[in-house]
């Protein structure tokens, strides 16, 4: 976000942004004008901050790995912070199928995805490191084992609209996941 922006433009900004999230909670078919609606501002002022839909939901995805990065920055590291971590992810994404979907379909460009890709890497390598330094997990395991994992439990819950079942059906397949990457006993 431009640290410029005047006080009402960045309220706004961030009412256009609460309502989106809501909105594409469950899928991406929310217009501008629905958002604009929700957001209580006029559609001129949702096209002024995001040209267009793609810019929309990279300024979606961008805000919720920011708010991830600060809030684990402020966190130790230990042997149990890579679970945490991905439980962490799984619920965000629970929240977020909508941004996941046009993610999935190609609405956000693949350069982007990456960049997103490699900060999800950046906080899954040093908790994997602890994690497998403790013995908690495989040692053969790594940070793209752990993205694989994030991708299987999306995979579980997409076709699925039900929200109460998408965290049934997340949760079963984290578990199962889960027992992939510990060490046997």
């Amino acid at each position: 976000m431009t640290t410029n922006l005047r006080k009402d433009a960045v309220r706004s900004r961030r009412a256009i942004l609460g309502a989106a999230r809501e909105l594409y909670r469950d899928d991406t078919e929310a217009s501008f004008a629905e958002i604009s609606q929700e957001a209580g501002v006029g559609q001129a002022t949702v096209y002024r901050h995001f040209a267009d839909r793609r810019a929309l939901l990279v300024a979606l995805a961008e805000e919720d790995m920011g708010a991830l990065e600060e809030r684990l920055a402020a966190e130790p590291i230990d042997p149990e912070s890579l679970e945490a971590l991905l439980r962490e992810m799984i619920a965000a994404q629970l929240r977020s199928q909508g941004l996941i979907a046009a993610i999935r379909a190609g609405e956000v460009e693949e350069s982007q995805v990456e960049r997103l890709t490699e900060r999800v890497r950046a906080l899954v390598a040093p908790r994997l490191e602890a994690a497998r330094t403790a013995g908690l997990v495989r040692p053969d395991l790594t940070a793209d084992d752990a993205l694989t994992v994030l991708a299987m439990v999306d995979g579980a819950v997409a076709a699925l609209r039900d929200r109460a079942e998408r965290e049934r059906a997340s949760a079963r397949a984290f578990e199962i996941a889960l027992d992939g990457l510990r060490v046997r006993a």
